[in-house]
This record gives structure tokens, sequence and C-alpha cells, in this order.
């Protein structure tokens, strides 16, 4: 959860249950039941870092499994009573290279290098 610029709260899907199309007749659906939890995830960005937190209490590390691409880390634990999984977009100047991971306390960390700003290239040149 998190209060926005105009002081309301404003609360983000979580658990297991996707929400349900609204309508009348054919076009409502009921609300599914996914088989594995959607954890609470943030992504955080500092000057050199990405950083993206995950909480997914009640399991051990060895059944977590982290995935980068490009764009997005997708998060699976495959435990046998709680199953999640989640996948969380990357801002563009995340360097997936350099990702490394903690898990403590029910919270997974990982820690994302940005990619190095490039100075645009450019020659003084003086006037004769």
């Amino acid at each position: 959860m998190t209060i926005g610029q105009d002081g309301k709260p404003r609360v983000r899907a979580f658990g297991n249950v996707q929400p349900s199309r609204p309508g009348v007749g054919r076009g409502a659906t009921r609300p599914r039941i996914m088989p594995e939890r959607v954890p609470l995830a943030d992504v955080t960005t500092t000057q050199k870092e990405v950083i993206v937190e995950v909480e997914m209490p009640g399991i051990n590390k060895k059944d977590i499994r982290v995935n980068a691409s490009e764009d997005s880390v997708e998060v699976i634990s495959d435990h046998t009573e709680r199953k999640y999984r989640r996948v969380i977009d990357l801002p563009p100047e995340t360097n997936i290279e350099t990702a490394t991971s903690t898990y403590k306390n029910g919270i997974l960390e990982i820690v994302f290098d940005k990619k190095k700003q490039s100075e645009p290239k450019g020659k003084q040149i003086n006037l004769e």
C-alpha cells in the first residue's frame, strides 16, 4: 500500500485471486483463484542500484528460483505448501549481469547495479 499525491491510500493486488470482469450475463466472470500466490514486491531505485524486495514468508531459500531478463525479473517458489510466482518489471537502466540476492526473514532482496551512463560524445572546436 502506498499513499498517493491526493493523500488517499492505493492498495495493490495481493494474493492468488485474480479480479473478475464487471458486467452482467455473458461478459461477467467470477474471480479466478490461481495455484500460486502473488507476493508483494517493491522496486526501489538509488543513484547506483535497483533494489527489488519480495515478501515470501514461510519457505526455505533452496525452494526459490530467480530468473532475470533485460526488462523483468521472475521469482518462483515451488514449496509444497506455499507456491509463489511473480514477474516484476525492471527499469531500463538495470544491469542484470550484476545481480546479487539474499533471503532473510521471509524477504527476498535482489540488488542490481545500474548501467553506466555514457557521457555524450563531443569535442570542443577552437576558433582560429
